[in-house]
């Protein structure tokens, strides 16, 4: 009863934190990549690839292969997020691992401030990164670059200070950014 679990957590919550907010809705179009790179800009030359080691079910990724050291990489401007609703933080994330060695990562998303270091160490194990973003002014973008070739995954930008569990965008979402 209600009465049981108000006495079992009496005085259990020490702080409430009021600045968490989750959002759920992936915000970007084509964030599997599934109809190559549709939607993304992008520096280097990418490709399609099946990669068995892919921890998620579609094993078909995106490859980025960079020539040289510089940062390259994708991005995508989110036409909802920018048009129609105004967040205080973003999450941006993505599955990405190297194609050999290590590297590093970054999101380097316009529209937003970054507190600390945006580099994220990869390797060829893959792993979801994420960022908390505090919204500034101007277009916000999900700009995910790395210094090395690299293969990514099932992008995700969400307003909210909480990465969720990544999910397709809402079909109705993708239906009125295509109108």
């Amino acid at each position: 009863t209600s009465v049981q679990v108000d006495t079992q957590i009496s005085g259990k919550i020490e702080q409430y934190d009021n600045s968490l907010v989750i959002g759920g809705i992936n915000l970007l179009t084509n964030p599997t990549f599934s109809v190559d790179t549709k939607n993304w800009s992008g520096t280097g030359t990418s490709k399609i690839v099946v990669d068995n080691t892919c921890p998620l079910e579609d094993k078909n990724v995106t490859e980025l292969t960079n020539p040289g050291t510089t940062w390259l990489g994708f991005t995508q401007t989110s036409l909802l997020l920018n048009s129609i609703m105004n967040p205080s933080s973003i999450t941006s994330s993505v599955y990405i691992r190297t194609v050999a060695g290590t590297g590093k990562m970054r999101f380097n998303n316009g529209g937003v401030s970054t507190t600390g270091s945006n580099e994220i160490a990869i390797d060829t194990t893959w792993k979801r990164v994420n960022l908390v973003q505090t919204r500034t002014t101007g277009t916000v973008n999900c700009f995910i670059q790395a210094n090395t070739s690299f293969r990514i995954a099932n992008a995700q930008l969400e307003i909210g200070s909480k990465m969720t569990a990544w999910g397709y965008p809402d079909k109705d979402i993708q239906l009125s950014l295509q109108a």
